[in-house]
């Protein structure tokens, strides 16, 4: 992007003057979004792609940079709406921001949680870094969920990420206390948004979980309204699937980590809302076709 569109202190600044400031953060994060969704074709075990593109040995190097890279834009999301609420939460009024935190929160999670090596000099600085961006991520779709309703049912399944993350790290060892707020410039809300508590969310009955595009009787995360989901479930055994394509696809060249760097979390919970992305939800109201166009402009 040219420099005049960075996203910069000094840019935000004149574009919150020339009240311009919400196009640069939708701007910014649709371009961060769309490399998490070029991110799919390295990740095929968290977003199981409907023909996973398997990579050879020689591309090992590749693999790491380009996941090291999605873990990068699904971070520079959380930065950028983290300070774009320090401006108002009228810059957060956007439909597709809900769903561009949820996917930067599953990202940022799966790679650590997943990917990142427990060896790493730096692993335990990642994992405290990414749970204080998934913290704030959770706390802009409860401030969120008063204009979008999907965003409540969002910020309960990253909230239970994020306890089972506590659960296996422990909460004292993230330092995650009073300051995690002020890190991400969002103190003014948190009088409006109740702290995430250590207890496990309990999920939104006025929200279904069920895909309305899913062919057959279950949606892609496994629920269904005849199967509810069984909340023991994740927490003992991975998903089963029926179907090849919605399985785990592994890497068969590969070894991944001896370790893991938090094993409750398990992929079947990062996999939750799977099929409910922006895409799915705009094509829920439908589109216009060319004879109601026609019909509008004769009429006028």
């Amino acid at each position: 992007l040219p420099a005049f569109v960075d996203y910069t202190p000094d840019t935000a600044d004149a574009r919150l003057d020339s009240n311009q400031l919400g196009a640069l953060v939708l701007t910014h994060c649709t371009y961060h979004h769309n490399h998490l969704e070029l991110g799919k074709l390295v990740m095929p075990d968290l977003f199981r792609p409907s023909r996973p593109f398997v990579f050879g040995p020689d591309h090992h190097a590749f693999l790491d940079r380009a996941r090291a890279d999605c873990y990068h834009h699904a971070r520079r999301i959380a930065d950028i709406l983290a300070d774009a609420a320090r401006h108002g939460a009228r810059l957060l009024s956007d439909a597709c921001l809900p769903f561009f935190l949820y996917d930067s929160s599953r990202v940022m999670l799966y790679y650590v949680a997943r990917l990142l090596d427990p060896t790493r000099p730096d692993a335990d600085v990642r994992m405290r870094e990414a749970v204080r961006a998934v913290e704030s991520n959770a706390r802009l779709l409860r401030l969120m969920s008063a204009l979008f309703p999907v965003a409540l049912s969002l910020s309960a399944t990253v909230e239970g990420w994020l306890f089972k993350v506590h659960q296996s790290v422990g909460r004292d060892d993230l330092d995650l206390l009073d300051g995690l707020a002020l890190d991400h410039g969002v103190d003014a809300h948190r009088t409006a948004i109740p702290p995430i508590s250590d207890q496990p969310p309990c999920q939104s009955s006025t929200f279904s979980t069920q895909n309305p595009h899913a062919r057959g009787p279950a949606s892609w995360d496994g629920t269904s309204p005849a199967a509810p989901r069984d909340p023991r479930r994740s927490q003992h055994a991975p998903v089963k699937s029926g179907l090849q394509h919605e399985r785990p696809v592994p890497d068969p060249h590969r070894p991944g980590p001896l370790q893991s760097m938090c094993d409750a979390l398990h992929l079947d919970d990062l996999q939750r809302f799977l099929s409910w992305d922006m895409y799915g939800v705009m094509e829920m109201g439908g589109s216009v076709c060319n004879d109601d166009v026609d019909h509008g402009d004769s009429q006028s």
